[in-house]
């Protein structure tokens, strides 16, 4: 009899023991769960800080971190154009003549579309350039039927880093220079071509406009 009772007592003690480890086990469980849950909402808040800087769907960089990084005072290509705006003109609406502080323009009302990147064998309208400008694109832009000209420029930017993403080659008739080289407020003109000038100039300010979410090459925006 005293064998029985003694083997009951230890399955009760063992019983026991069992619950506390499961006991022990869940509660492990919900500590573990509630530090991946805490992980999970450290990277998500990491992950909504960092989505503003990688852009999408053309909305406007409130850093302008891409303009910070741009070289300044001598190291700085070109001359500089007060910003006049960076708001949209309506569909199909355009400026009055003389609107634009340089030739070909800089900043100013523009369109809400943009054009592809490459070689355009027709001038771009100023709403649109001054848009491309603000998504960091730089222009190259002649007013010459000169072919050996035309030939050689086409060469020298084919040649740039990275062609043609966020560089445009097209004529531009109404401008006094005959090259004319133009980034977000800046400009540079020349009469002949000079690969290292323009080198430079694409160097110094591709990629870097008021806005950083920008597609590399694609034309977008509303259509018109």
């Amino acid at each position: 009899m005293a064998s029985n009772k003694g083997s009951r007592r230890v399955s009760q003690t063992e019983k026991r023991r069992a619950r506390q480890g499961r006991r022990q086990q869940k509660s492990r469980l919900k500590a573990g769960l509630a530090m991946g849950g805490m992980g999970l909402l450290a990277i998500l808040i990491i992950a909504g800080l960092a989505l503003p800087s990688f852009g999408g769907g053309g909305g406007r960089s409130t850093t302008n971190e891409t303009l910070a990084n741009r070289p300044t005072g001598a190291a700085a290509p070109g001359t500089f154009f007060a910003e006049q705006s960076r708001d949209h003109l309506q569909v199909g609406e355009r400026n009055t003549a003389g609107y634009y502080n340089s030739t070909p323009p800089t900043s100013g009302l523009h369109a809400p579309s943009w054009v592809d990147c490459g070689i355009h064998d027709d001038p771009i309208e100023n709403e649109f350039q001054v848009h491309n400008l603000e998504h960091g694109f730089v222009l190259i832009q002649y007013n010459s039927e000169d072919e050996t000209l035309l030939t050689e420029l086409t060469s020298v930017v084919r040649q740039l880093d990275q062609w043609p993403n966020y560089l445009i080659l097209a004529p531009y008739p109404d401008m006094e220079s005959t090259i004319a080289l133009t980034a977000w407020g800046v400009a540079q003109f020349m009469e002949t071509v000079d690969p290292s000038d323009i080198e430079a100039f694409a160097t110094a300010y591709r990629g870097r406009g008021p806005e950083a979410n920008t597609p590399s090459c694609g034309a977008g925006g509303v259509t018109e």
